[in-house]
């Protein structure tokens, strides 16, 4: 989906977009064109953009260079062509290692003995998702995860 909302400067138009992203829950990123931006500039937007399903608003569009705006059409045609034809590249997944993810955040907070508070981490994660129902250790995680700061939910030991 693409759009281009046209009218007189100071009308609304960049808010105007923000808000509809906003109310349709998307991401909006505002980029303001200049002479500087090439095709390769504006390709890795797009394919970031791609990459996040987020929208791309850009400002002062008519700053880019016209021999710049040939190569762009192109470009916003072959993503329409493949979202069209819901074309997408293959990708390899692989499961993160949350014991180090664990071990990483708990360095960054300042903890001197993280590998061990790590796998004690770990332990309780696994023995929530195997023990409890998925709903309740779901939130048991996010609740320790995002409401407890971790130098406090330590002091709590088992």
């Amino acid at each position: 989906m693409s759009g281009a909302p046209a009218g007189p400067a100071g009308t609304g138009k960049t808010e105007t977009t923000k808000d509809l992203g906003r109310a349709l829950g998307m991401m909006v990123y505002v980029f303001n064109c200049s002479e500087q931006m090439d095709y390769k500039s504006i390709g890795n937007i797009y394919k970031g953009l791609v990459q996040t399903g987020a929208w791309g608003c850009f400002d002062e569009f008519n700053r880019i260079a016209v021999e710049v705006l040939s190569v762009v059409a192109v470009q916003v045609k072959m993503i329409h062509d493949a979202i069209r034809n819901r074309k997408k590249r293959p990708c390899a997944m692989v499961a993160p290692d949350i014991e180090l993810i664990c071990e990483i955040m708990l360095v960054a907070e300042g903890f001197v003995d993280a590998r061990s508070l790590a796998r004690k981490f770990i332990t309780l994660y696994t023995l929530c998702k195997e023990l409890l129902s998925k709903q309740v250790s779901e939130l048991l995680l996010c609740f320790l995860s995002f409401h407890i700061p971790l130098k406090q939910l330590l002091k709590y030991r088992c």
